[in-house]
């Protein structure tokens, strides 16, 4: 039986700008031959893990028949196209649906100050965020 929600609520990474796709993939270790996987330390993570909003977006569930409805803080709302009929009218450009639910929010700087210290990569491409890393 396939399982297929009509809505999905997914976490979102919004220290990425929208003009970044990142996602956090399983790491491995060549060890004499044998592939282990890298164990992932969620108190070590730093600023990168999970994914940002364009990798969910254009990777995972646009794939899949899912649209973005709207983004509240760093959870992002998705419904299925494939038996929701969704006017094209609320298909909102990636940059504005980022800068709406996230980061022109009034109180971002202090409902999510451990984000400050990355917002220099709002005017960063995908390759200054990582050297910066």
């Amino acid at each position: 039986k396939v399982i297929r929600p009509p809505v999905i609520v997914m976490e979102v990474n919004v220290k990425f700008p929208p003009n970044v796709r990142m996602a956090m993939m399983p790491g491995f270790n060549n060890n004499g031959g044998n592939l282990a996987q890298i164990e992932f330390n969620s108190e070590k993570r730093g600023h990168v893990y999970s994914c940002s909003l364009s990798y969910q977006i254009m990777d995972l569930m646009r794939p899949n028949g899912y649209e973005i409805l709207h983004l509240d803080w760093n959870n992002a709302v998705y419904i299925d196209t494939r038996t929701i009929d969704l006017p094209s009218s609320f298909i909102q450009p990636l940059d504005k649906i980022y800068k709406n639910g996230y980061w022109s929010k009034p109180t971002r700087q202090r409902k999510f100050s451990f984000n400050n210290e990355v917002s220099k990569w709002q005017e960063m491409n995908s390759q200054e965020i990582f050297l910066d890393l």
